[in-house]
């Protein structure tokens, strides 16, 4: 089974190497800010956040949860 990367590799449609390490790219950083965000208590894991953002965005759209 092929990778996305490995299989544009494959054909040619951009270098080996990009190809073979394009999921790193991609996955890396947001791997860092998730990280960041966990060792700092970030809202960003915290059910209540959505909640209360959720109830905000339709309140000012007008409706009610």
């Amino acid at each position: 089974m092929f990778l996305p990367g490995e299989k544009l590799a494959k054909e040619m449609e951009m270098s080996a190497f990009s190809g073979l390490w394009l999921s790193t790219f991609v996955l890396v950083p947001v791997g860092v800010f998730l990280i960041y965000k966990a060792m700092h208590d970030s809202n960003l894991f915290n059910k209540e956040f959505y909640t209360r953002m959720k109830r905000k965005i339709l309140k000012k759209l007008g409706r009610q949860s």
